[in-house]
C-alpha cells in the first residue's frame, strides 16, 4: 500500500536506501554485528519520504539531497535507540532491542555514534541552514525527555501538556523533514512555514494513531507489546480523553491507580479507555487534524507529488502498524 502511495518518488527511495545501509558499514570488526544489526531493522522511512514530496511540491525533488534524507533517518534511528533505552523496552518492530540484546552502556553509545554521523552529514551538506534545522529539533527532543524523567510526578493527564509534549518529541522531525524538503528547493518563508505545519500536524496525527493502536491493535502487527506505552506511565490522548469522562474523585483514584499498576494490569486499563470513549475521541482529534494537514496541501499546485501526499496523509490516519 504504501510502496504504491510513494511510486513518484520510488527512485529517490531506492537511492535512499543504498546510502542510509552503506551508513551502517564499517571496517571494525567489533562494530559490524551491531551495526548490521541497526541497519537490517527497517522502519516506514516517513520522514525520508516527507523529505522527497516536500521538495515535489513545489519543484522536483534534487537527487543530490539523498543525504539529507539519510541523515533524518539516521537521526530517527539514534532516538529510537535512546528511547528504549529510557522505557526499557525489549522489543521494537517484532525483534529484540539493542538495549535487551547488548545492554544499556552499548545502547548509549551506539545512539550516540549515529548521532554524529548525522552531525557528520549536516557539515558536509552544501545547503546553509540544515544543521539549524537539526540541532533545534535535537533540542526540543532533548527537552522534552529531560523534562520527563526529572519530573515524573509532574506528568500531566490534560490534552494540553500532550500536545506540546508530542509537537517537541515526535512531530518536530517530521515538520523538520517537510522543512528541510523546502530548504533544499528551495522555498519562499511563505511556502516554508505551509511545510513545517504540515509536517506537524502529520507527526502529532502519527503520534495520536500510535497511541490508538497501543490500546486497540495487534502485537505481530506493531511489532511490539500491546499497552506497553500506557503501562509504562505515558500519558496517551486515548487514556488522557477517558479521564475526562469521569469525576474529579474518580479521575484522581485511576491515575493512582495507574501510578501503582504492575504487569498484567494492561488490560485493565485498556478497558478504562474503551469504556470511556477514549479511542473514539482521539480518532476524532487525529481526523480534525488531518483536514488541517490536507488543508495546506492545496495551497501547493496539483501535481503527482501533491497526489502522494494527499493519499499518505489518509494512510496515516488509517494505519493499522
Amino acid at each position: 500500500m504504501l510502496k504504491e502511495i510513494i511510486s513518484s518518488i520510488s527512485e529517490e527511495i531506492e537511492l535512499f536506501e543504498k546510502a542510509y545501509l552503506f551508513q551502517f558499514q564499517s571496517d571494525r570488526d567489533f562494530l559490524r554485528p551491531l551495526l548490521n544489526y541497526i541497519g537490517k531493522k527497517r522502519g516506514k522511512r516517513l520522514r525520508p519520504i516527507l523529505f522527497f514530496l516536500s521538495q515535489g511540491l513545489v519543484r522536483k525533488p534534487d537527487p543530490n539531497s539523498i543525504p539529507i534524507a539519510v541523515l533524518l533517518e539516521l537521526l530517527h534511528t539514534a532516538t529510537l535507540v535512546h528511547d528504549d533505552i529510557v522505557d526499557n523496552a525489549a522489543v521494537r518492530r517484532g525483534e529484540k532491542t539493542v538495549n535487551a540484546l547488548w545492554g544499556d552502556r552499548v545502547s548509549v553509545l551506539v545512539g550516540d555514534y549515529l548521532l554524529a554521523k548525522v552531525l557528520a552529514l549536516g557539515v558536509q551538506s552544501c545547503w546553509k541552514g540544515v544543521l539549524d534545522v537539526v540541532s533545534r529539533v535535537v533540542m526540543d527532543m532533548g527537552r522534552c525527555e529531560l523534562r520527563q524523567s526529572l519530573s515524573p510526578e509532574n506528568r500531566e493527564m490534560r490534552e494540553k501538556a500532550y500536545f506540546q509534549l508530542i509537537q517537541e518529541k515526535t512531530a518536530g522531525l517530521f515538520a523538520a523533514s517537510c522543512e528541510l524538503g523546502g530548504l533544499i528547493v528551495p522555498v519562499s518563508l511563505e511556502e516554508k512555514t505551509w511545510l513545517n505545519h504540515f509536517g506537524d500536524y502529520f507527526g502529532m496525527v502519527f503520534q495520536i494513531r500510535d497511541d490508538i493502536l497501543d490500546v486497540s491493535g495487534h502485537a505481530e502487527k506493531m511489532g511490539k507489546p500491546v499497552g506497553q506505552d500506557v503501562f509504562n506511565g505515558k500519558a496517551t490522548l486515548p487514556l488522557i480523553l477517558a479521564l475526562e469522562e469521569i469525576s474529579e474523585e474518580e479521575r484522581q483514584n485511576v491515575i493512582t491507580m495507574l501510578k501503582l499498576s504492575k504487569e498484567g494490569d494492561g488490560k485493565w486499563i485498556a478497558e478504562f479507555i474503551k469504556k470511556n470513549s477514549g479511542l473514539e475521541k482521539a480518532q476524532e482529534r487525529a481526523e480534525d487534524l488531518t483536514q488541517k494537514a490536507l488543508a495546506i496541501l492545496k495551497n501547493f499546485k496539483s501535481s503527482v507529488y501533491r497526489d502522494s501526499m494527499e493519499r499518505l496523509v489518509m494512510h496515516n490516519l488509517e494505519r493499522v502498524k
